[in-house]
């Protein structure tokens, strides 16, 4: 009982809130009308008693009229007497003008009084007056009865009432709301194929209307965003592939055009050094050499900065190989990359674009993490694809973490929208002093 009490007042539903309503109304009724049962009650009886004290005051004035006349004392008393015994009366009083004498009896009393007045006649001639005194006791004490009695009316209307509204809400309001959330239920799992079935109830049943209405709404948007979401991915994908077909088109002209020229011209002058017997003039052309020589490697250099002809011809394992490799020669960073598992299995555009990821977090541990060793893994976890990118520098606070998103710049941003549009993310995780890890996942499928 006391749990169901307890569930009652604390449980937020529709048959407490209108119970919770309708007892203070009733209430206030159910007081409104004690209080004017008991204005009433109270009206009835004073003028039920205040014609019975005019009644037995003009039968008291005819009574005593003739003992007053002949002046017979005894025969007044004795009647006084005799109207003391009667109901409420606690003073009875008869003033005999003509002797100017009063004859009186009382009873002790408290409270509210009624006073009553009338002469003594005789022949048309006035020979005293008589006064009677009632109690009202007897009519407070009717009242506070009265009051009681309403109260427990009010509280038996209020458990009936109650009972009845409880009643009716489970049978009009509790069932079908119930049906009106188990139906909602059934579309809860995201299937806005499921509609709410049809409510007999008017209200409810607008409700489920509307619902179902807003489902279709919410279905239609959804197809509409997965549609543009697959355009988005598409256009993603041959963005990628179109940006990395024109880095192997520079590349491949780099090499074709700049490299070979170049090459040429360094073996041009090595020859044009065999006919060159002053000193001087021979020196210019061991420079000459040795600076087409170094234009040549960088042209080679940029050639696999901008398309590293390895990942196309032996796959991303090779070519992150290739990429830790270079960035140890090139940068000074210890580089260590461990894989348990090929890749080549990846479209060779997510290959482009995890490799040009790994590329930009290298960048940005020389420039940004004061890193002496970076580790490049690339594991398996549950149905994702992770290539992890983990240093030793001086890693973010929590905050610059959270906030990540306006540390990065535009290489970085750029990566994680294209992992988002092909079901990929890219985490950070970083504690200051204590380094930074990176991680990118992708789904298998």
């Amino acid at each position: 009982m006391v749990l169901l009490i307890k569930d009652f007042l604390i449980t937020r539903s529709i048959n407490r809130d209108l119970l919770l309503g309708l007892i203070p109304t009733i209430i206030l009724v159910g007081l409104l009308l004690g209080a004017i049962n008991y204005q009433i009650t109270a009206k009835r009886e004073i003028q039920l008693l205040q014609n019975q004290a005019e009644e037995l005051t003009e039968n008291l004035a005819r009574v005593t009229a003739n003992p007053i006349f002949l002046s017979e004392s005894n025969v007044i008393s004795s009647v006084l007497r005799e109207y003391m015994k009667g109901p409420y009366i606690v003073e009875v009083g008869v003033f005999d003008e003509e002797n100017n004498r009063s004859y009186m009896d009382t009873h002790d009393t408290f409270g509210p009084t009624l006073t009553i007045e009338r002469p003594i006649t005789m022949f048309e001639k006035k020979l005293g007056s008589v006064k009677m005194v009632f109690t009202m006791n007897h009519i407070t004490t009717r009242q506070n009865q009265m009051f009681r009695y309403t109260l427990i009316v009010i509280f038996c209307y209020i458990i009936v009432v109650g009972i009845v509204v409880v009643v009716l809400l489970r049978l009009l309001l509790r069932k079908p709301i119930k049906k009106l959330i188990d139906n909602i239920r059934t579309i809860s799992d995201g299937s806005y194929e499921k509609k709410l079935g049809p409510i007999k109830h008017q209200y409810i049943g607008m409700i489920a209307y509307e619902v179902n209405a807003m489902v279709d709404k919410i279905s239609n948007r959804e197809q509409q965003m997965l549609a543009y979401q697959e355009k988005l991915r598409s256009l993603t994908k041959e963005m990628l592939l179109a940006e990395e077909r024109e880095r192997r088109h520079i590349a491949t002209d780099l090499h074709d055009r700049i490299g070979h020229a170049l090459t040429n011209v360094a073996i041009k002058t090595a020859l044009l050094k065999d006919f060159v017997t002053h000193a001087e003039a021979e020196q210019l052309l061991v420079e000459m050499k040795e600076l087409v020589e170094q234009s040549a490697q960088d042209v080679r250099s940029m050639i696999f900065e901008i398309s590293p002809p390895v990942l196309y011809d032996l796959g991303l394992i090779a070519a992150l190989d290739w990429l830790s490799e270079h960035a140890t020669k090139e940068h000074g960073l210890s580089v260590t990359f461990r894989h348990e598992l090929e890749l080549n299995e990846l479209g060779i555009s997510l290959q482009v674009l995890v490799f040009h990821a790994v590329r930009e977090l290298l960048f940005n541990v020389r420039k940004h993490a004061r890193a002496n060793k970076v580790e490049i893994s690339v594991f398996r976890d549950a149905d994702m694809l992770c290539i992890s990118v983990e240093d030793d520098g001086i890693g973010m606070s929590k905050i610059q973490t959270v906030d990540q998103n306006n540390l990065e710049g535009f290489g970085l941003f750029n990566i994680r929208e294209r992992l988002s549009h092909l079901n990929g993310c890219l985490k950070t995780s970083s504690e200051t002093g204590k380094g930074t890890r990176v991680v990118i996942e992708i789904p298998e499928n």
